[in-house]
């Protein structure tokens, strides 16, 4: 904090000089030059004026301070004090102007006072402010000072006694005998109300110097923050010359931003356009000259190319420096937003593939209802037919081009993910060994499959039938990455994430089960990375595949709740990373049901579907197992049908219009809590309807299904309610109301 004013060091220099000491050896190393010094009007701070006065006692002896003090009043600094004095001739006036006004516009913030004793005895005392190191040298030239002030009238010294502490010095000062003829009296009359305005101004002006001082502090508070805000910014704080846009100022961190340092981008006359994009400049400086002759801020994106030929998405804002009307100056701001950038495409290609989701859910969910309809078909019509009629083949061949279609569809619905699912507790080291057979005759002959398996594996939540595709699909991949042969390994173990980390992102903590498959083939570069689980995205040539199979892929491992990350370089393979959330409980083995079809033995069934063909299938083959069967095209319907007559078993399409499926199951159930529940769907956005009412018998079948695979799932499910479920019919006895016999 700069406190004292070159001017007090006037007497200080010219004494040491006298004394033949080298001033500038006496101020170097200082925060200010020797030439700074020269300049009386320049302040400098009072820690290194402390350390002059130090030096002066080490180089000049103990007494140096004391001795310029007594030199220090007859220099060209005192010499307002001199004409002060020779006007009033008189010695406390002298006092009371070169102690009380004079000293404080020397030293800011210098507390001095001045107690007039007796006519000859006077009292000073000058106290240092508590952000003055301690002085005592300053002390002691007060001292030299206050016993020579007399030498400038003629008189003798006076005679000081100091009491000097660290901080404070008091000094009692004798004025020697003065004898005034006429002229001394009426100077001293004339002079004296002269001293008292010189006071009352000085006491104005140290007020002014005051403020200027909190000013000044202000200021350079002020300047601090901006400059560290400048050296901490992360981005370009420029300014440039108008027309051209040459650098005159860059700020600390844009080497960070751009490459060149800021002495690169001003010295070596660089211009703002230089930056930009050759494809971005020609729009960013019409947009920039636009918006200056508006006089109106300029907020463009742009990409800039950096030192290194690599190039930043930035978002910079700038505006027009005007002085007197006139263009001086073109100021702005430069942030990197690259990662905001790519997040929007991200967003962006995101909002495409929900879009794509939606349209493949409803495509599929009717494409289901026709297949469904064909495969029935085709099952009826075998069931018709003697072995050898010749219209089997053809039968087969409709049938085995719609199981391809149905594949297909499940691919379409695990990609939106909106394929049905029926989740159950699962331990993935079994499902994997289950599926050795068909992985092995997935691979070729040259591809070595080898599996690594977890210790107490924990278990997970998934549909079996799904996770199978998921092998499959991994299996496919690897299998047309290793064309010329290789080696896929599967591996299984739990893994504990217990915060997040870059690596995983969008992962929360938590304990995961882990599947993890790694081929040896070419991998992939960063552009297929990054665009491997988009819909129809494929490498292979037309033709040769769908784009559905990773696609599909991260459908059903996000549907399940778990997270799939991909780890790829050009000739060092591919790594696919599955982690499922774990979950408490015990797996339940999986049972591969046989399509045997199921006898009825005249139970009533409710069947409830909004699509005509499969509502009369269905009917056709519930009807040929020996069931009896009413029908409705509509939840509503079916709740009035459900007032009118008893029932064992619902059988509902989840998707209809008005009512849906699981709505009618919970009113029906809200009145027949048995009620057993067999749901049909092409797809279903709400999960799994097989979870509700887990203590009661439901079913679920995903279409398409055969009439087979219908009846025997209607029997087993008959089956499961029959010791516990009795059959919902009208009370007559009670009146109005269900009872059950």
């Amino acid at each position: 904090m700069r406190e004292v004013s070159c001017r007090a060091l006037g007497g200080y220099k010219d004494y040491a000089m006298r004394r033949g000491a080298d001033w500038r050896e006496l101020v170097s190393g200082l925060r200010v030059s020797p030439e700074h010094l020269e300049n009386l009007r320049e302040w400098f701070d009072w820690e290194d004026f402390a350390e002059i006065l130090h030096r002066m006692k080490q180089v000049l002896g103990p007494d140096a301070c004391y001795e310029a003090g007594v030199s220090g009043v007859n220099t060209e600094l005192t010499a307002p004090l001199r004409r002060v004095a020779r006007a009033t001739v008189d010695l406390q006036s002298l006092y009371r102007f070169g102690v009380v006004w004079l000293t404080p516009l020397l030293i800011r913030h210098m507390r001095c006072q001045l107690e007039v004793i007796d006519r000859r005895h006077l009292r000073m005392r000058m106290a240092l402010p508590h952000h003055f190191c301690e002085n005592p040298g300053f002390f002691e030239a007060t001292q030299g000072a206050a016993e020579a002030l007399p030498s400038m009238l003629g008189f003798p010294p006076a005679q000081v006694t100091p009491d000097i502490s660290p901080r404070v010095g008091v000094y009692h000062v004798w004025l020697p005998v003065q004898h005034h003829g006429l002229l001394g009296r009426a100077r001293m009359l004339v002079g004296g109300p002269v001293i008292d305005e010189l006071e009352r101004q000085g006491q104005v002006v140290g007020e002014i110097d005051r403020e200027r001082s909190q000013v000044e502090r202000t200021l350079r508070e002020r300047d601090r923050m901006l400059s560290n805000l400048l050296e901490n910014l992360s981005g370009l704080v420029y300014r440039c010359r108008p027309g051209d846009l040459h650098f005159e100022y860059a700020s600390p961190q844009s080497e960070a931003l751009v490459g060149w340092t800021p002495q690169e981008l001003v010295e070596g006359g660089r211009t703002l356009l230089s930056l930009v994009h050759d494809d971005d400049r020609e729009r960013v400086k019409g947009e920039l000259e636009s918006a200056l002759s508006e006089r109106q801020p300029c907020t463009t994106e742009y990409r800039l190319m950096r030192h290194d030929g690599s190039s930043r998405w930035v978002l910079d804002v700038a505006r027009g420096v005007h002085e007197a009307g006139r263009l001086v100056a073109v100021e702005g701001f430069v942030t990197d937003v690259t990662a905001q950038k790519r997040l929007e495409e991200e967003l962006d290609r995101a909002s495409r593939v929900e879009s794509v989701g939606r349209l493949a859910g409803g495509v599929a969910h009717d494409f289901n209802n026709m297949l469904t309809v064909i495969v029935s078909l085709v099952e009826l019509s075998q069931g018709e037919l003697p072995p050898d009629h010749s219209v089997r083949e053809n039968l087969e061949q409709i049938g085995s081009a719609a199981e391809r279609a149905a594949g297909m569809t499940r691919q379409l619905l695990a990609f939106a993910r909106r394929q049905p699912i029926a989740p159950r507790l699962v331990d993935l080291d079994t499902l994997v060994l289950d599926m050795d057979k068909l992985l092995q005759r997935t691979l070729m002959e040259d591809v070595t499959l080898r599996y690594v398996h977890g210790t107490d594996l924990w278990s997970v939540r998934i549909d079996p039938g799904q996770f199978e595709q998921v092998l499959l699909n991994l299996a496919i991949n690897a299998r047309d990455a290793m064309p010329e042969g290789g080696e896929l390994t599967i591996e299984t173990g739990n893994i504990v994430l217990e915060q997040p980390t870059s690596r995983l992102p969008g992962m929360p903590p938590g304990s995961y089960v882990l599947l993890r498959a790694r081929d040896t083939g070419v991998g992939m570069d960063g552009e297929t990375r990054r665009r491997i689980f988009e819909p129809f995205f494929t490498t292979k040539e037309i033709g040769k595949g769908t784009g559905l199979g990773l696609a599909s892929t991260h459908g059903i491992v996000s549907q399940a709740g778990g997270y799939i990350y991909v780890n790829t370089a050009p000739g060092r393979g591919t790594e696919f990373s599955i982690y499922l959330p774990r979950v408490e409980g015990k797996a339940i083995p999986v049972r591969k049901a046989s399509p045997m079809p199921g006898v009825g033995h005249g139970e009533k069934i409710l069947l409830v579907e909004d699509h005509e063909a499969l509502n009369e299938l269905f009917f056709r083959a519930l009807v040929e197992q020996g069931y009896v069967v009413e029908r409705a095209h509509s939840g509503g319907e079916a709740l009035e049908m459900l007032d009118a007559s008893g029932v064992d078993l619902l059988v509902t399409d989840v998707v209809m219009p008005g009512t849906g499926g699981i709505a009618l199951a919970d009113a029906a159930r809200a009145r027949f809590p048995l009620l057993p529940v067999l749901f049909m769907s092409g797809y279903s956005e709400s999960g799994p309807p097989s979870g509700r009412g887990l203590d009661i018998a439901t079913g679920f079948l995903a279409k398409p299904f055969t009439p087979t695979t219908l009846a025997a799932e209607v029997r087993v499910l008959l089956d499961q309610s029959s010791s516990h479920t009795p059959r919902v019919t009208r009370d007559s006895d009670h009146g109005p109301g269900w009872g059950y016999n």
